[in-house]
């Protein structure tokens, strides 16, 4: 399995887990994280869904033959993860999390790190594989 396809499928991997658990626990799963439980399930059902399919599509691309396109893909990985990482740092730093206990917080920081750390190892393996891109 070459680097791309191992980036791939840990990134599938982690989406999946935590759509999975958002999905079976949701209330445990935000009060884990400090987070304010609305008494609504819906947001954490959707957020869950999306990850599971994200999950898969990723997935699905890291055990691909060259050239095919199967799932979501490396660029696609690098958007989302990117664009989550960023807006969950952006809510964190601008107060919005107020409210938040200082494990959550610490926990959320630390999902930040790995999105964007995982994100800039995507960005190198799509610039080794492709140094036009």
């Amino acid at each position: 399995m070459d680097n791309r396809s191992q980036l791939l499928a840990v990134d599938g991997a982690a989406n999946l887990l935590f759509g999975i658990a958002l999905l079976a626990f949701p209330r445990p799963f935000f009060e884990a994280l400090g987070l304010p439980w609305t008494g609504r399930g819906l947001y954490a059902t959707i957020l869950g869904s999306v990850l599971v399919g994200i999950g898969i599509a990723l997935l699905q691309e890291s055990r691909a033959r060259p050239g095919a396109r199967v799932g979501l893909g490396l660029g696609g990985a690098i958007a989302i993860n990117l664009a989550a990482g960023l807006a969950i740092a952006a809510w964190l730093l601008f107060s919005v999390a107020d409210g938040v206990s200082a494990g959550g917080r610490v926990l959320l920081w630390l999902l930040v790190l790995f999105l964007v750390g995982l994100s800039a190892g995507e960005i190198a393996a799509q610039r080794r594989a492709d140094p036009q891109a």
